[in-house]
């Protein structure tokens, strides 16, 4: 959000947080620990959905705060990305990056790390209520609820997601 032209106020934050929170420290952090098994196509189609899922639930977090701040953001010129597409559509947007991490990881239970895959699933117990809260939210007092939990669901989603690869 610094500097001349920032890409928090270019409607870029959320694609900035993925590429950065997501893929590079997941990739970055695969690399680093295997750097020998990093050339294997396997892989990489393993770490994907994790780098993914951690990226998407990063980017959520700011997306409920900038829903939140709509109303401030404008008289400020701010140009969130929520501010850009509107409330109703930062609203589902910010639906899909909350749940897309299941989907994506539904379409690899049938690799060898099944339970990486599978013990995220518990998050739906969270995700249920938080998508209530977000689509009913009428004021951005309303959303600090939502921002809290969608932090709470990013960790827990790197939790279970590690603690079954322990199981893998």
């Amino acid at each position: 959000t610094g500097g001349k032209r920032p890409y928090g106020y270019a409607g870029l934050g959320e694609v900035v947080v993925f590429i950065f929170f997501g893929l590079v420290a997941v990739f970055g952090t695969v690399y680093v620990s295997h750097p020998e098994l990093f050339n294997s196509r396997e892989l990489i189609l393993m770490v994907a959905p994790s780098a993914i899922g951690i990226g998407l639930y990063a980017s959520a977090v700011l997306m409920i705060n900038n829903i939140r701040d709509i109303e401030t953001d404008i008289p400020a010129g701010k140009r969130t990305l929520a501010v850009r597409v509107g409330r109703p559509i930062a609203k589902a947007i910010y639906v899909l990056m909350i749940w897309a991490p299941l989907a994506i990881g539904g379409v690899y239970l049938n690799v060898p790390l099944i339970p990486a895959f599978v013990f995220p699933f518990a998050l739906v117990l969270l995700l249920l209520p938080l998508t209530l809260i977000v689509l009913t939210a009428k004021t951005p007092k309303e959303n600090i609820l939502a921002l809290k939990l969608t932090s709470f669901a990013s960790l827990a989603y790197a939790v279970l997601f590690g603690l079954g690869l322990s199981f893998a």
